[in-house]
């Protein structure tokens, strides 16, 4: 029986969210997308020889959503998110996944 693949997806825009695309991994824009499936595992910040991990993050739109009860700015964002994975154990005939995210309304 094979297991489920698990999807993990976690991103940081370290700078007051505007409209545009960001490449990351970069100082302004983090992408942290995993999948593990049956012992292999893929990462957008891995880099395997001379292949690297990345992602772009396109945000569309951006709207403050703050409620009152954070300490720090809150805000919706709508768009897309293409990464590219690396694996982390590479077997032969193995390589790279492309993963997109569609947020938007």
């Amino acid at each position: 029986m094979e297991e489920p693949i698990v999807l993990q997806v976690g991103t940081r825009v370290r700078q007051k969210p505007e409209t545009g695309t960001f490449t990351g991994p970069s100082e302004s824009v983090d992408c942290g997308v995993f999948i593990s499936s049956n012992d292999r595992r893929w990462d957008s910040e891995h880099e395997e020889g001379s292949q690297t991990g990345s992602c772009t993050l396109t945000l569309t739109a951006i709207a403050a959503a703050d409620d009152g009860t954070s300490n720090f700015p809150v805000y919706w964002a709508w768009g897309t998110m293409r990464a590219r994975l690396m694996e982390l154990d590479p077997t032969e005939g193995s390589g790279s996944v492309e993963v997109e995210f569609d947020f938007s309304e």
